[in-house]
């Protein structure tokens, strides 16, 4: 396999019960948590070459680092391990999570929960961000009811400084003791943003992939710490067709 020196110098130089949506262009609310800013902490790594697929998924060890798994429809799946600092740690077949949902994706960090989904307006494709909130349990002639989920939703604006045309294939996950990092595709491109509060930005948006890749795949991100994690995503590359991770690193 030829060198990704190339690869490499691009990317230096750059619920509960009932469910209600409440969409709308803006919900208002102010962002409490205080703002972060994440960059990307390594040169990008081919974790499997020549692997002709459009999802993977990176997860958590609880030994530290992660676990980037190959989802082709083939069982067991490929899982390469990932140390704390872009390491491989070798290659194993294992289980196979289950498979994200096409345009979807949520996360938790055990207090809140972030939705989001592509919908579908013009000109394009659009994310629309929703934060779980709930109403809480009350009586009612003596009798308790149940709490009512709402999901307080609203369009996700695509950040200026990226290739436009809208944004697709969402990832989510948490991050520090209050921030959540929304990753898309965008073109050709992986871009992320910190969000906090009521899914709103919470610092400036970053690009993720160098500027020569085509047919990127749907990204997944995961942190191993609170402050540093990792993304992965297929693509094609001046190399060919391969799985990529790139470590970031998210701070105040």
């Amino acid at each position: 396999m030829r060198s990704i020196a190339p690869l490499v110098l691009a990317l230096a130089s750059a619920a509960c019960s009932r469910h209600q949506t409440q969409p709308g262009p803006n919900v208002g609310f102010a962002v409490d948590a205080p703002e972060v800013s994440c960059r990307v902490a390594g040169a990008p790594a081919i974790v499997a070459s020549d692997v002709y697929t459009g999802d993977v998924q990176v997860l958590t060890r609880a030994e530290g680092g992660y676990d980037v798994v190959v989802l082709d429809d083939v069982t067991p799946c490929l899982r390469v391990g990932i140390g704390a600092h872009g390491e491989k740690l070798g290659t194993v077949l294992g289980e196979c999570p289950a498979p994200p949902t096409p345009g979807r994706a949520s996360a938790t960090n055990g207090i809140e929960t972030y939705l989001v989904r592509e919908t579908v307006d013009d000109p394009g494709t659009y994310l629309a961000l929703g934060v779980v909130t709930y109403d809480w349990p009350h009586a009612f002639a003596g009798t308790a009811r149940e709490g009512l989920r709402r999901v307080v939703e609203h369009r996700f604006e695509v950040p200026p400084g990226g290739p436009g045309g809208g944004a697709a294939d969402p990832a989510l996950a948490p991050f520090g003791a209050d921030h959540f990092l929304l990753a898309w595709t965008e073109g050709d491109t992986v871009r992320a943003q910190p969000i906090a509060g009521w899914a709103e930005p919470a610092g400036p948006a970053i690009t993720l992939s160098p500027p020569d890749l085509t047919e990127i795949g749907r990204p997944s991100v995961a942190f191993a710490t609170p402050s540093e994690g990792l993304v992965a995503f297929a693509a094609s590359t001046p190399t060919g067709f391969h799985i990529l991770s790139v470590p970031l690193v998210c701070s105040r």
